[in-house]
C-alpha cells in the first residue's frame, strides 16, 4: 500500500512556549499520529549541542608506532589525510565540514604532539555525538605558558657555556619550531575575539631580571620603621623629580620670553627705519619739484648776455687802411 505524504503548514501547528517541562517521552509511533518537534531556543547559556571530533592533528615528529598506539586508545581514523592543511602537523579528517558548526572548534590534547579538534554537531546532522565530553581545551592562556616554557629552554641553553655549538643550536631551534607549530594549531581553532585579560610571567629566568615591585618589598618588610623609611625615600625621590621638571619648565619659559622680546624689538626697529626712509624719499621728491630761486635766474640772464656780446664781436668786420 502506498504511503500518503501529508504537508503540514505553520497554521496547523500548536506552539507551546515558556513551558516548564520535566520529562519528555519520545515514542516511535504516537497514538494520535501527530508529529511534533522540539526547537532549540535563543536563550543564551551553556552550549548543550552534542560534540564530535572534527579532525585529528598529529605532529610531524610523532612516529608511526606511537600514532598507532594513540589510534587504538582513542579510536579515531587515519584513513583520510588532508595534505598541507597545517604547518608542522598531519591532519586527519573525521567528519564532513557540513555536519559541524566550524565556529565552535576547539583543540584538546590527546597525547604529546597529538590533538583532537572538537566541534558542535549541527542541529540537522544525523551523526551521533560523543558520549563523554571530558576535554581540556587548549587556550590562549596555555599559549602564554608555552611561550614562557620555550623562553626558559632557549635562555637556559644560551647560558650554558659547556654546551656544544651544534647541540645548543639543535635544542634552541627545536624548542622554537615546536612552539611555532603549537601556536599555529591553537590559533587556527580559537575564535578571533578570544583574548587574554591578565598575563602571569612564569619564566623563572625572566623573573631573575625583573625588579621587585615596591609593594612586594613593603609587604615582606616586618619592621614598621623600615617601611616608613622606604616610603620617605620614595617620596623624596618623587619630589626631586617633580622639582627638576618644574625647573626645566621655568627655564624653557624664560628662554621663550627672551626670544619673543628680541623679535619684538627688531620689529619695532624695522618699523622706525621704514618710516625714516619714507621721510627721506618725500624730501627728495620735494627738492626735485621746487622752482629755481631768483638769484639763480639773474645769474642765468647775465651768462646769456655775455655769450651774446661775445658772439657779436666775433662777427664784426675790421677795415685795414
Amino acid at each position: 500500500m502506498a504511503k500518503v505524504k501529508s504537508i503540514i503548514t505553520e497554521a496547523d501547528v500548536s506552539f507551546m512556549t515558556n513551558t516548564e517541562v520535566e520529562f519528555v517521552s519520545l515514542v516511535g509511533h504516537a497514538a494520535n499520529r501527530s508529529p511534533f518537534k522540539i526547537i532549540k531556543g535563543e536563550v543564551k547559556g551553556e552550549n548543550t549541542m552534542p560534540k564530535t571530533i572534527y579532525s585529528i592533528l598529529v605532529s610531524k615528529d610523532v612516529t608511526e608506532e606511537k600514532l598507532q598506539e594513540i589510534v587504538s586508545e582513542h579510536n579515531f581514523s587515519v584513513d583520510e589525510k588532508i595534505e598541507d592543511a597545517l604547518e608542522g602537523f598531519d591532519v586527519y579528517s573525521q567528519i564532513e565540514d557540513d555536519e559541524v558548526d566550524l565556529e565552535t572548534r576547539k583543540m584538546s590534547a590527546l597525547a604529546d604532539g597529538v590533538y583532537a579538534v572538537v566541534a558542535d554537531l549541527k542541529e540537522e546532522s544525523e551523526k551521533e555525538g560523543l558520549e563523554k565530553e571530558e576535554f581540556e581545551y587548549e587556550t590562549l592562556d596555555k599559549v602564554a605558558d608555552s611561550l614562557f616554557a620555550m623562553m626558559d629552554i632557549v635562555l637556559g641553553t644560551i647560558r650554558q657555556p659547556e654546551a656544544e655549538g651544534t647541540s645548543r643550536k639543535d635544542m634552541i631551534m627545536t624548542a622554537i619550531n615546536n612552539f611555532t607549530s603549537y601556536v599555529g594549531a591553537v590559533l587556527a581553532n580559537v575564535k578571533a575575539e578570544d583574548v587574554i585579560d591578565n598575563i602571569e610571567i612564569k619564566s623563572e629566568i625572566i623573573k631573575e631580571f625583573m625588579p621587585e615591585p615596591v609593594e612586594a618589598v613593603l609587604d615582606t618588610t616586618t619592621d614598621d620603621a623600615l617601611k616608613e623609611e622606604l616610603i620617605a625615600k620614595f617620596t623624596e625621590m618623587l619630589h626631586e623629580q617633580v622639582s627638576l621638571v618644574k625647573s626645566e619648565l621655568d627655564e624653557t619659559k624664560t628662554a621663550l620670553n627672551d626670544s619673543l622680546n628680541e623679535q619684538f624689538e627688531m620689529y619695532q626697529k624695522k618699523e622706525i627705519a621704514e618710516k625714516e626712509l619714507e621721510t627721506i624719499k618725500a624730501e627728495i621728491e620735494i627738492i626735485k619739484n621746487t622752482p629755481k630761486s631768483r638769484g639763480s635766474e639773474l645769474d642765468e640772464n647775465v651768462t646769456k648776455k655775455i655769450k651774446t656780446e661775445t658772439k657779436k664781436k666775433n662777427q664784426s668786420f675790421v677795415t685795414f687802411v
